[in-house]
C-alpha cells in the first residue's frame, strides 16, 4: 500500500509519495488512517469527529493497522468520553471503536452509559440495515434497562401496597404514585431513579398521620420505614450496573 514512497533499490525516498487511488475505501476515512499513521494528528485527541469512527475501524482492519494506532484511538475515546453530553447516536459510534481495538474499560463504560443515560428504544435498531451495533450488543442493553427500570417501579409500587391494614399508609395519593410510575416507561434509567428518588424522599421527609398503633407487624411496617427501604433501592440503581463483556461473549 506504501511501497510506492519507495523507489526501486533506494532504502528511502526524499520525494513526496505519489499519488495512489482506493476507489473502494472511504476517502475520509483513508485520509484520518493516514494521518494516524504518519503522526500528523497534532496535539488534538480529538482529530476525527466521532461519526468517522465506522469507517476508521473499517480501514484500519482492512489494512492490518489496528495494531499500529491502537493507543492513538484509545485517548480518542478518552477525549470524547470525558464530553459531558453524549446522545445514543454518538455513544453508538464510539462503542463501535471501543470494542473493535479492545478496550475493554471504556466499551463498560459505554454499555453503562447507553442502559441508564439514554431513553432510545433500543430493540428498534436490530430491524435497522444501518445499525453497527450485533443484535447480542442491543438485546443486552435493553435486557439491563428493563431490568433497571423494574427495581425502579418495584420501589414505587412497595410504598403503596405495604400495609394494608395500617392508618399511616393513607397519607399516599396514588395519582401521585402513578405519575412518577408512568414516568419510569419514558424517561431514562437515571431520570426515572431522579424522579423516584425525589417522591419517596418527599414521603420520607413529610410528617404522616400516625395511626396510634403501638405495635406494626413486619407485614404492617410503618409508611416512613418502607419509603426509606424503597429510596435505598431507587439509589442502588447504578452502583449494580455494570455489565460484564463476557455476557456478550467478548
Amino acid at each position: 500500500m506504501f511501497s510506492e514512497r519507495w523507489n526501486v533499490g533506494e532504502i528511502f525516498s526524499a520525494e513526496s509519495p505519489k499519488a495512489f487511488h482506493c476507489p473502494n475505501d472511504d476517502p475520509i476515512s483513508m485520509e484520518i488512517l493516514l494521518r494516524v499513521l504518519h503522526l500528523k494528528i497534532g496535539l488534538d485527541k480529538r482529530f476525527m469527529p466521532i461519526t468517522a469512527g465506522h469507517g476508521f475501524t473499517i480501514v484500519c482492519d482492512k489494512y492490518d493497522c489496528a495494531a499500529a494506532v491502537s493507543f492513538v484511538a484509545e485517548m480518542w475515546l478518552a477525549a470524547n468520553l470525558a464530553t459531558a453530553e453524549l446522545n445514543y447516536g454518538e455513544m453508538e459510534y464510539l462503542l463501535v471503536v471501543a470494542l473493535f481495538f479492545d478496550t475493554r474499560a471504556h466499551a463498560e463504560s459505554l454499555l453503562s452509559m447507553m442502559t441508564v443515560k439514554t431513553a432510545e428504544p433500543v430493540l428498534d435498531s436490530v430491524t435497522r440495515d444501518d445499525s453497527m451495533l450485533s443484535v447480542s450488543t442491543l438485546v443486552t442493553i435493553h435486557k439491563h434497562r428493563e431490568e433497571m427500570k423494574a427495581t425502579i417501579k418495584e420501589a414505587l409500587k412497595e410504598v403503596v401496597d405495604g400495609p394494608k391494614k395500617c392508618r399511616c399508609h393513607y397519607m399516599i395519593k396514588a395519582k401521585d404514585v402513578l405519575a412518577v410510575y408512568h414516568k419510569v416507561d419514558t424517561l431514562s434509567v437515571e431520570e426515572s431513579a431522579l424522579a423516584a428518588h425525589r417522591y419517596l424522599h418527599e414521603i420520607y421527609t413529610h410528617p404522616f398521620i400516625d395511626c396510634g398503633r403501638q405495635n406494626h407487624s413486619p407485614k404492617e411496617r410503618r409508611l416512613n420505614t418502607i419509603a426509606y427501604e424503597s429510596i435505598t433501592k431507587v439509589i442502588s440503581i447504578g452502583k449494580g450496573s455494570k455489565m460484564f463483556l463476557e455476557e456478550l461473549g467478548l
